[in-house]
């Protein structure tokens, strides 16, 4: 493990990176016009990455939360407890999305919520309405048995 101070490129913290990290880190230097440009922000970005994955390995105890499809890193709240947020299930009606969504707390206890994101959906049939509210109200009943769980 590299100190800080003996850092100089995003290369010095690869022992500290997953192979999904280098490759993307990599795949920024390559395609970038002029790297010494971008090599500051590369730096930041594997201190961060560096970072993310230590937190992650003090944080493996907590399971990932019931229903999450996808869980993001951990994060400092704003009390400083380490947080993350998940994305669970979703569901397409024409003209719009229901998802869940959640936080998870260190203490393993998660908060769940349904975000509906529309587009071109400046009027809808009865049709239409009746299948949103359908996916509303399963999206509702997934968390309220997730949370039962």
């Amino acid at each position: 493990m590299n100190t800080d101070n003996a850092v100089h490129s995003w290369r010095d913290l690869a022992d500290q990176l997953t192979i999904e990290q280098i490759n993307q880190l990599e795949r920024y230097e390559r395609e970038s016009p002029d790297p010494a440009k971008i090599a500051a922000g590369l730096l930041d970005l594997a201190r961060q990455h560096a970072c993310d994955n230590l937190t992650d390995t003090l944080m493996a105890h907590v399971p990932t939360p019931a229903g999450a499809v996808k869980v993001w890193p951990w994060q400092k709240g704003t009390r400083g407890v380490q947080r993350r947020e998940f994305d669970g299930t979703t569901r397409r009606v024409k003209g719009a999305t229901v998802c869940i969504g959640g936080r998870q707390h260190a203490n393993a206890t998660a908060e769940r919520w349904i975000a509906v994101e529309c587009r071109d959906l400046d009027a809808i049939t009865a049709g239409q309405a009746r299948r949103l509210a359908a996916a509303l109200n399963e999206a509702a009943d997934e968390i309220e048995g997730l949370s039962s769980a």
